[in-house]
């Protein structure tokens, strides 16, 4: 054995126990050199400049881009956000994508109006008097819904929602006291889907025919006329289906109202009678927003002049009242329209009563 050691006071090279391994992992590339704060001479330049080992060195700041190539970047940039922008605002504008898609249906309901004149002058007594003497007297007060079941596409819930909804809509249309004599139509506006409450609005503005409004409900001109009973009586039924993936609710219903002159409180009631036929439709996105979509209201309604009113368009139906004969009337009374008897009418610009 020799004396002293063979290996170095640290260790042997690679021993993981020198002093090296902390900076094993350090790689000193150009950048770092070039960062450095300080820089050695070299042993000949310490010679030749007899100065000290080393020098403060000037750290060079890197060149920034230049500016001719980072517009175009920034500009694409802002253009961007721009056209974000503007599509988020056209979006919520139009309510979504669901909206979009439900205004591009805007369904405009078909309507038909018949009027029926009168066989002589409109008889006149008491409101209760004249329920008693008419087929009007088995009539109830409220509307009855069936239990609509369910179809292929809609369940058991959904039909009876729909259900409740057509009931509601024919309720406010037909049987509102305030609505009847026009001075509330929120009961009926707030039923229909937002495209149809634009029509609604154009279709109740003054000067509007009757025909307009009686599309969407039935109101009378409230500066000749009065509700001589609030209660009208009423007779019909709902049926349900299923068309073109929708739910359709069909309400058939035969209304009698008890009128009587706006200016005189003793005068004699008369019967008006309103043959209303309205088919509305459901899809999902109105269930669930408690809204209905009017497909088509037909409107038969007397005693009506057929000539109509002297003067421009009543804000409603202008009945004939107590003792008040029809200036003109069709041709063709043979058999005359038994409204009571419910059965579908064809089109025709004005009728009569049946001699019953």
């Amino acid at each position: 054995m020799t004396a002293g050691r063979s290996d170095p006071p640290g260790g042997p090279a690679g021993d993981p126990g020198n002093g090296d391994e902390e900076f094993r992992a350090t790689v000193f590339d150009e950048s770092f050199v070039r960062a450095a704060a300080l820089q050695e001479y070299s042993a000949v330049q310490r010679l030749e400049q007899q100065t000290s080992p080393v020098r403060r060195r000037t750290i060079e700041e890197p060149s920034p881009a230049p500016r001719s190539r980072m517009l175009p970047r920034n500009g694409l940039a802002v253009a961007a956000v721009m056209l974000a922008a503007i599509l988020i605002a056209v979006f919520l504008g139009n309510g979504g994508t669901q909206r979009v898609a439900n205004a591009a249906r805007e369904p405009v309901p078909a309507a038909t109006l018949l009027p029926l004149a009168p066989r002589g002058p409109v008889p006149g007594a008491e409101a209760a008097d004249l329920y008693a003497a008419s087929p009007a007297a088995g009539f109830g007060t409220d509307l009855v819904v069936p239990d609509g079941g369910e179809t292929d596409g809609y369940s058991h819930d959904q039909v009876a929602d729909a259900l409740l909804l057509a009931r509601r809509y024919v309720a406010a249309g037909t049987l509102t006291p305030d609505v009847l004599t026009g001075d509330a139509v929120a009961p009926v506006r707030s039923l229909l889907v937002p495209s149809q409450q634009r029509q609604f609005d154009h279709a109740s503005r003054p000067g509007a025919d009757a025909t307009a409004a009686t599309t969407f409900l039935i109101r009378f001109d409230s500066g000749a006329v009065r509700l001589a009973d609030e209660e009208p009586r009423l007779e019909g039924d709902f049926e349900v289906s299923e068309e073109g993936g929708r739910l359709w609710i069909t309400a058939r219903h035969l209304v009698a109202y008890a009128l009587a002159p706006a200016d005189d409180s003793d005068a004699p009631a008369s019967l008006f009678l309103v043959r209303r036929v309205v088919a509305l439709s459901f899809g999902t996105e109105e269930l669930t927003a408690g809204q209905v979509v009017l497909e088509r209201a037909d409107t038969a309604a007397g005693p009506l002049d057929c000539a109509g009113p002297d003067t421009e368009a009543p804000p409603g139906l202008l009945p004939l009242l107590a003792g008040e004969e029809a200036r003109e009337a069709p041709a063709d009374v043979d058999a005359g329209i038994d409204l009571f008897r419910l059965s579908d009418e064809g089109v025709r610009p004005c009728g009569v009563f049946a001699a019953s």
